[in-house]
């Protein structure tokens, strides 16, 4: 083998001149360039980077899970992230949110946040109700309240209660299910069993007309009966019409009968007032008169064939006690 043959054989970018291995060099980068440029363009984690939005704040005592990379939820859509995280004079935690801004007419002015009922679970997120339509759009910067959710210590303090509550209802449970008899549990359900055939007994008697609630609902001769009393007490009750109406037309002229009699009473009450009166009168009359005739009698012409009254006591006066 010659020595031409044995000779290494260099590289076909060797013999490419020093310009156009620059320009291969940079068609590369430029290259590599673009195609950085279109993932961050198309990508959907990069694309907001590069969109409007607008910030809100927000204050809670406990940020437990949320971070820079906790996501916005408005009505169940990804509309931004937790920018920012601070704390205020009063020990409070600062949340800063951005918000793209085509979402933006979905948030009102009485809309409210809370967090997701996953974060105690470590899946957290801000959700974000949609506020009214009538409600003007918040406003860039401005703050919304924040609800905070119960932590674990929390809702295990209200779940030991209801769980000791069960505890001690499955014990009084058992209890009562220790001092059942079996035998008496066969008793009871042969006695129901007993009162079920009864049941089915009277009902099959119902049904085929025997029985006095039987032949009340099934006998035609007692359908008649009845239907004849109830006829008889309507025209019972249409020949007590009239003597209604009567009661009533009198319970109508009582109130003015009462008050005639009262007014009578009233008459007879003011002449039986006068009458002492009267009598008082009629006396003063009589001894005047009784005076006058005394009088007559002791004149000459009358007293000589006037009689005088005899002046003895034609029963002599006896002691009260005899």
């Amino acid at each position: 083998m010659s020595d031409e043959n044995r000779k290494p054989r260099a590289h076909y970018i060797h013999r490419l001149s020093y310009t156009t291995r620059e320009r291969l060099v940079g068609a590369f980068v430029l290259a590599a360039i673009a195609l950085l440029f279109l993932v961050l363009v198309f990508n959907k984690q990069t694309m907001r980077y590069f969109q409007k939005k607008f910030v809100l704040h927000a204050y809670i005592h406990n940020a437990q899970g949320i971070s820079t990379d906790t996501h916005v939820i408005v009505s169940g859509l990804d509309v931004g992230n937790v920018s920012k995280l601070g704390i205020t004079p009063d020990n409070r935690i600062a949340i800063t949110m951005q918000v793209l801004e085509k979402f933006h007419k979905l948030i009102r002015t009485d809309s409210k946040a809370g967090l997701s009922k996953l974060s105690v679970l470590g899946n957290t997120a801000i959700e974000i109700t949609a506020g009214s339509s009538n409600e003007p759009p918040i406003a860039d910067d401005a703050t919304i309240q924040l609800e905070e959710p119960l932590s674990v210590d929390q809702i295990l303090a209200q779940v030991v209660p209801v769980l000791d509550n069960v505890k001690a209802t499955l014990a009084q449970l058992n209890q009562i299910s220790t001092q059942i008899d079996p035998k008496q549990v066969g008793q009871i359900v042969q006695n129901l069993a007993a009162v079920s055939a009864n049941l089915k007994s009277v009902s099959g008697q119902m049904a085929s007309g025997s029985g006095t609630i039987g032949k009340l609902l099934y006998d035609p001769k007692t359908e008649t009966n009845l239907t004849g009393a109830i006829q008889s007490l309507n025209v019972s009750l249409k020949n007590l019409e009239p003597l209604v109406q009567n009661a009533n037309t009198a319970s109508a002229q009582f109130p003015q009968l009462v008050h005639q009699f009262n007014t009578t009473l009233s008459g007879v009450n003011g002449q039986m007032q006068s009458l002492p009166a009267m009598v008082l009168q009629t006396q003063q009359v009589l001894d005047d008169t009784d005076r006058t005739l005394r009088a007559l009698q002791n004149t000459w012409p009358i007293s000589s064939s006037v009689n005088k009254p005899p002046t003895q006591q034609v029963v002599a006066p006896r002691p009260p006690n005899e």
